[in-house]
């Protein structure tokens, strides 16, 4: 699990998809 690309890419696509946070924690896990 990379927590850099978890920080990132949340950052870049959360302005229309506010739950990619969640999304990518456990695409990542």
């Amino acid at each position: 699990m990379d927590i850099r690309k978890i920080e990132l890419y949340p950052r870049i696509v959360g302005v229309y998809r506010p739950c990619t946070l969640d999304f990518q924690i456990k695409m990542w896990n």
